[in-house]
């Protein structure tokens, strides 16, 4: 039976593993490499940050309120609000130099967490 659909050009489902994407194709995208690149930069500032690609586009979740995308040309990300607008600016910076990129995020960052601080660890004590 599975030799007939085979010859009869019919896909089996699911699909085999080698028609599969490989685990690690998003790696291949410029968005990722980039994302990547900035989250080294990042981590050299002492910024532990999440890569996450797909479609095209990487994002690196930074701290609550601070996601930088990336489509590896720019990395954009959320800069504050303007009130007179209501409406958030955001501020962009090229994926050439993410050192630089780096250090305008890391000063978002510094205000971010000023703003919304680590939680505290829970113990097992009665509160």
């Amino acid at each position: 039976m599975k030799g007939e659909r085979e010859r009869a050009g019919v896909t089996p489902y699911p699909p085999s593993r080698a028609s599969r994407p490989e685990l690690g194709a998003a790696d291949d995208c410029p968005a990722v490499r980039a994302a990547e690149r900035l989250r080294s930069a990042l981590t050299r500032q002492g910024i532990t940050a999440d890569v996450h690609g797909g479609y095209g586009l990487a994002l690196v979740s930074v701290w609550t309120g601070l996601i930088v995308w990336s489509n590896g040309d720019r990395y954009w990300w959320c800069a504050g609000w303007h009130p007179q607008e209501r409406r958030p600016a955001y501020a962009s910076a090229r994926c050439g130099d993410p050192e630089q990129a780096a250090l305008r995020v890391a000063r978002r960052y510094a205000r971010l967490r000023a703003l919304h601080p680590p939680a505290p660890r829970l113990s097992g004590e009665p509160m």
